[in-house]
């Protein structure tokens, strides 16, 4: 976590300097960088909620986990704008370096904390009576029990092949359902400009004299009265000409025109961060609900099966986008409460991090490769998403669904590992982090108090 949280914060900072040079080769490199600590440090941070607490409701821990980070993409999402607008965008990629500052500094609180528990869980296995309560089980010689111990803790790249097929059926729905929802959040501030927020008049809208810039004495005529509608140009000008960073437009004769996209992309961040909002909300309860109650597999299937609805009516109606994106919130939500806390029961106890990494490199893969589709629909529909893209989105929805029944029929006929409120699986799995997590600790802690 130290090394991956470092890279972060060294390709944050090399790619805020390639923002402040204007250099589009130093921002590659910094996103390079920033790449290899990324997506790594959720895999480790996976495995450590993982071994702390499976066996205690894992899935409210990662629900409590994602709840603090759909946060950050909130305050993000509102925050980053505001700084770009009302400061500078310097300034806002510089504070960007700030936080992954103190995410690094996080993970070294975490090392503290957990080289201080490796401590106590040493000083205790040479204590018999401890670990025969903990395990229940017959104790071998100390240099015997660290040999096996090592054995079991050696972990192979090849161990892929020894993943079961329920984890690959996991694997399939992560990387479609997740396919909806973070491309989505991509594209998401463009695309409701585009649909609600700095929508395109008509073609008879237009300035009084076409030839100048608006002003009192040359008004738009024929257009919308609503402020969520692009205000006409000269036309002499276009879109695509006007650089609103650049004060020579946004001082001077597309004034009124840059003033209006600023106040809609202030307006589409902040609707665009409702997923996430709902997601901090809800993913603790959610987690504590499917410690609870199980049914994994049924939330895998309900989850994508809301998303269909989400992203036709994003796609084919003009209905208010809040009523979608709290949609999105709740099938987000629910889908990543079920999800990640289903790998350990699917998994070998020494194989779960190998089994978070494999699953968020072939997630990763589906979201490196989706953008380049959506981009492929988005420039063959004429730059426009609607409706194109948003009928993609449903495609994957309509697949998610699918691998979501057959996820239940799985489960039906293997003993219910995902749908149980507290599998054999999960039991089995608790009883093998025996050793290696907090159980020695907390039986060490009853010893001391019964003495």
């Amino acid at each position: 976590m130290i090394l991956f949280a470092t890279l972060i914060t060294i390709g944050q900072v090399v790619f805020t300097i390639g923002v402040s040079a204007k250099s589009w080769e130093v921002m590659f490199v910094g996103r390079i960088i920033y790449g290899f600590g990324g997506e790594s440090l959720g895999v480790a941070n996976s495995s450590i909620l993982a071994d702390w607490f499976l066996g205690k409701e894992v899935a409210f821990a990662f629900g409590l986990n994602l709840s603090i980070a759909r946060l950050g993409s909130v305050i993000n999402n509102i925050v980053s704008p505001t700084l770009e607008s009302g400061i500078s965008l310097q300034f806002a990629m510089w504070f960007g370096v700030f936080l992954t500052g103190g995410s690094l500094l996080s993970t070294l609180i975490i090392f503290g904390i957990d080289k201080k528990m490796d401590s106590v869980i040493a000083e205790n296995t040479n204590n018999p009576a401890l670990l025969r309560e903990s395990l229940n089980t017959p104790i071998l010689g100390n240099e015997k029990f660290e040999d096996e111990s090592n054995k079991e803790s050696m972990v192979k790249i090849s161990d892929v092949l020894k993943m079961k097929f329920a984890f690959w059926v996991l694997v399939a729905s992560c990387v479609i359902v997740y396919g909806c929802v973070l491309p989505f959040n991509n594209i998401a501030s463009s695309l409701l400009l585009e649909r609600d927020y700095f929508k395109e008049p008509s073609s008879s809208c237009m300035l009084h004299d076409p030839y100048l810039c608006q002003s009192d004495d040359n008004r738009p005529e024929n257009c919308p009265s609503s402020e969520w509608y692009q205000p006409p140009l000269p036309v002499n000008f276009t879109s695509e000409d006007v650089d609103c960073e650049d004060s020579f437009w946004s001082d001077g004769c597309t004034v009124e025109y840059c003033d209006r996209k600023d106040k809609a992309q202030i307006q589409a961040t902040t609707i665009m961060s409702i997923p996430y909002i709902i997601s901090a909300c809800l993913s603790p309860f959610l987690g504590k609900f499917v410690d609870r109650f199980g049914l994994r597999a049924v939330i895998a299937c309900i989850a994508p099966g809301i998303l269909i609805l989400v992203h036709l009516l994003l796609g084919l109606s003009d209905v208010d986008p809040i009523g979608p994106l709290v949609g999105q919130g709740l099938a987000y939500a629910s889908f990543a409460a079920v999800i990640w806390p289903s790998i350990p029961l699917v998994v070998e106890a020494q194989l779960t991090g190998l089994g978070y990494g494999v699953c968020t490199c072939i997630q990763n893969a589906g979201l490196a490769i989706f953008p380049v589709i959506i981009a492929t629909i988005y420039e063959s529909s004429d730059n426009y998403y609607i409706p194109n893209v948003e009928l993609f989105f449903v495609s994957l929805a309509c697949l998610g669904f699918l691998i979501g029944i057959y996820l239940n029929i799985y489960d039906y006929h293997h003993g219910s590992i995902f749908n149980s409120p507290k599998s054999e699986a999960e039991e089995g799995i608790s009883a093998k982090l025996s050793i290696g997590s907090f159980t020695i600790a907390e039986e060490t802690m009853r010893a001391n108090k019964s003495k």
